[in-house]
């Protein structure tokens, strides 16, 4: 979460949305790939995000 936080103020996103921007982003690369960068889906064209 701690990464999320970073690369969101990096980006520029406003201080009081960083918390909820980022819970939002890795519940959703959770929900995709449970966190796995290797996995792949679409028959092996798509990777996880």
């Amino acid at each position: 979460m701690a990464n999320a936080i970073d690369q969101l103020r990096w980006k520029g996103v406003p201080e009081d949305q960083l918390w909820e921007s980022a819970a939002h982003l890795v519940g959703r690369a959770t929900l995709k790939s449970g966190l796995n960068p290797n996995k792949v889906h679409d028959g092996g064209t798509g990777y996880a995000s």
